[in-house]
């Protein structure tokens, strides 16, 4: 696949982004002009404010004067930053990720402007400890929808935050950062299993009120598994049932080519599928070129939740898939 993605990149992909490195670079030209007299204007400033500042003239007044002027004006220099960044990421996502969802499955639909509901995360039960009844911060776009591989599935790149206050303390705490899939799978399954690949995460974050309630973890079988694989379920008999050790193995030899965190919760019959991502995936700077390496990682992460979605589909959880 990497290499059909290869020759799609250098085929569909290169005269784009021609153009897309001509705009950039007249962007950034445009920018570091900018900065330029930028810079001057803040040495006239502080030189003058020098000079004020040996004179009769009233010190406290001037330098009041002269520290909103530089306040302004930095302002001012960052909000138009943050005016060519998102026109020139828009225009990437545009002439770059869309055509690279159509060629990942031409039936999938891409807006990037559009995001996937918390009420979806909520549901998936993914880190309900970590954040009990809500969400304090949700941030989500690159949204793609459609069907693939005849299943109906929602994605959405999210950041997940929870505002934590201690007296006159305020943190933020990052809940989830990463891709949020939903399949709907047509499965007779009822029940819930919640799996995690990675070391001994969820075993902290699954010791909540809720899972005393029904949920209870599952003891796996191979002792290589129970190292990486953390499993809990309302019905535990029924995991070794539905996935085999060779299933359990295949997701942890994802997780390894990643080196991140791996969720995954089965809701009766809709997958929810959680990647932590160490960045920002779908995103450009407009100081540095776009190379092959940034559009290769963002396709990496979209298979590997494409390839979780067809090795759940080949498991007994899917075998009733009409």
């Amino acid at each position: 696949m990497l290499n059909e993605l290869k020759n799609f990149y250098e085929v569909h992909l290169t005269p784009n982004l021609t153009l897309l490195e001509e705009q950039r670079k007249n962007i950034t030209n445009n920018f570091n002009i900018i900065l330029f007299f930028y810079g001057i204007f803040m040495i006239i400033i502080v030189l003058t404010w020098i000079f004020y500042n040996n004179s009769c003239f009233n010190i406290v007044g001037v330098s009041i004067l002269f520290i909103i002027v530089m306040v302004i004006f930095s302002l001012e220099t960052f909000v138009l930053y943050d005016k060519l960044q998102a026109a020139y990421t828009e225009n990437f996502k545009q002439v770059v990720i869309h055509p690279m969802i159509k060629f990942i499955d031409d039936d999938l639909n891409y807006q990037p402007n559009k995001e996937i509901t918390p009420k979806k995360f909520y549901t998936s039960l993914f880190f309900k400890d970590e954040y009990g009844k809500k969400i304090d911060n949700w941030q989500a776009e690159d949204h793609i929808n459609g069907t693939l591989d005849r299943i109906p599935m929602t994605f959405s790149e999210i950041n997940a935050e929870e505002v934590r206050e201690r007296g006159d303390t305020t943190t933020t705490i990052t809940i989830f950062e990463g891709l949020f899939f939903s399949f709907k799978m047509k499965t007779n399954f009822k029940g819930i299993i919640l799996l995690n690949v990675h070391e001994e995460l969820w075993r902290k974050r699954f010791s909540s009120w809720w899972l005393k309630k029904s949920i209870k973890k599952v003891k796996l079988e191979e002792l290589k598994l129970a190292d990486n694989l953390t499993v809990y379920s309302d019905n535990p008999l029924m995991v070794s049932q539905l996935f085999s050790n060779n299933f359990q193995t295949n997701l942890l030899t994802l997780q390894r080519r990643i080196k991140r965190p791996i969720h995954l919760s089965f809701i009766d019959n809709k997958l929810y599928l959680a990647i932590s991502t160490k960045k920002k995936l779908f995103e450009v700077s407009m100081f540095k070129q776009v190379s092959y390496e940034l559009v290769e990682d963002s396709f990496n992460y979209l298979q590997i939740g494409i390839e979780i979605m067809k090795m759940v589909k080949n498991t007994n959880f899917g075998k009733n898939y009409a």
